[in-house]
């Protein structure tokens, strides 16, 4: 009887030992919480250049412009748990304002994040190689981005010119894994592994005639600390890398690329409300056409720098772009496209040099307004044989450009953008 009374007072305080624990377990944790942001702009641009634009044909004086842009509304719903030794996780549903777009879903990720283990991501998200991942001009530049804004959305601009900060290859939203270890000492690495760069969402694009990439990877090593003396570092150095898939999309290869093998290296440094940040990128020969392209071809290379001062609620900044991009000589299959151009013509160097000052003013918390002004010159020297293999070459890829040119101009704008 005894053995019976013992076993059961220590079955009773057993459940409730296990009892209360749970009750503070399930004290300590937090459902998950919705919080609601967004963020928009709208602009007035003004622009001049030598060819017609993309809207409208040129005419004397300046060409006007408004739009709404960078419209996104983001649902996310976060929680976190003393599982596991602490965890943070949330669900993000970011949805595009942009009326013209046909998918409206710009990300929708899944992420849990550990003080002691770091961060990890599913979904369509973005990855370490993102521009607000690497560091260089692009991250001080002001207004709607300067040289990394949407002026090349307006004005017409060279299939031969490489005009981006992104790295060949990016798989930007495609669904992938992300993992960022926590920052120890100032230093962090991330990596990324994108199966499909197609896939988006549920089902991958059925577009035909688009290159992307198999197995894509992508790293990042980057460091940023603060001092005593109210100066900042910081650095990155980012990888992409994939098997990159030839144009057709089918069975049937029409054309052949290198694989996807680009990198960055970049640095900002600050002190006393300035801020300076530069950026070199070298894309290789990532996803360049060998079949109808020589080896001389190159995906081209990048540098960008800029510097900005920040006082009270206003910010000024200037920065320069230059892209530099070799397109190579037509092969035997190349030259069978095009009825005048003979096999080995050089198609020559594609350069672009990009000049932005921007103007921002923070009205109150989330309202801001901002001017910029860019000036752009595009240039490549075999204008009229990289023409007439473009017009060639997109009867066979329906998106290639069916045009090429030298342009240059300038682009004036202000507008007022908002975020909450």
């Amino acid at each position: 009887m005894r053995k019976i009374l013992l076993s059961t007072s220590a079955m009773i305080g057993l459940v409730f030992a296990t009892g209360t624990m749970n009750t503070s377990s399930a004290d300590a944790d937090q459902k998950p919480k919705l919080k609601i942001s967004g963020k928009t702009s709208v602009s007035m641009y003004m622009f001049k250049s030598q060819k017609d634009n993309k809207d409208q044909k040129k005419k004397k004086g300046y060409n006007v412009a408004t739009r709404v842009e960078s419209s996104k509304i983001s649902f996310n719903a976060k929680g976190s748990t003393e599982a596991l030794g602490g965890l943070d996780y949330s669900l993000l549903i970011g949805l595009s304002g942009d009326r013209n777009q046909t998918n409206s879903a710009r990300e929708t990720r899944i992420q849990i994040k550990s003080s002691s283990y770091g961060t990890l991501a599913f979904g369509n998200t973005k990855g370490p190689e993102d521009k607000f991942k690497k560091l260089g001009a692009s991250k001080i530049i002001g207004a709607m981005g300067g040289f990394t804004g949407s002026i090349k959305d307006i004005i017409k601009v060279s299939s031969g010119i490489l005009w981006s900060t992104d790295l060949i290859g990016s798989p930007k939203s495609s669904n992938k894994i992300v993992y960022f270890t926590p920052r120890v000492e100032g230093f962090q690495f991330g990596i990324a592994y994108t199966p499909n760069t197609q896939q988006h969402g549920s089902s991958p694009s059925k577009a035909l005639n688009k290159k992307f990439d198999k197995s894509n990877w992508v790293g990042q090593l980057s460091y940023r600390n603060s001092f005593n003396n109210g100066a900042s570092l910081g650095l990155s150095l980012t990888g992409v890398a994939g098997q990159t898939q030839d144009l057709s999309g089918t069975s049937f290869v029409v054309n052949e690329l290198y694989n996807t093998a680009s990198w960055a290296v970049g640095g900002q440094i600050g002190y006393a409300g300035w801020e300076v940040g530069a950026e070199y990128i070298d894309n290789g020969k990532s996803n360049v056409n060998t079949t109808h392209i020589d080896t001389t071809a190159t995906a081209g290379k990048v540098i960008n720098f800029g510097i900005s001062y920040s006082w009270g609620s206003y910010k000024i900044a200037a920065a320069y772009y230059h892209s530099d991009k070799n397109l190579g000589k037509l092969t035997k299959e190349g030259a069978a496209l095009d009825t005048i151009l003979v096999e080995g013509t050089e198609l020559g160097k594609a350069k672009a040099d990009l000049y932005s000052i921007t103007y921002d003013f923070k009205v109150a918390p989330g309202l801001a307004i901002f001017a910029e002004a860019n000036y752009f010159e595009l240039k490549n020297k075999q204008q009229q044989a990289v023409s007439s293999f473009q017009d060639a070459y997109s009867k066979l890829n329906t998106k290639a450009s069916k045009s090429c040119s030298t342009n240059k101009g300038h682009v004036i704008l202000v507008g007022t953008k908002i975020n909450f």
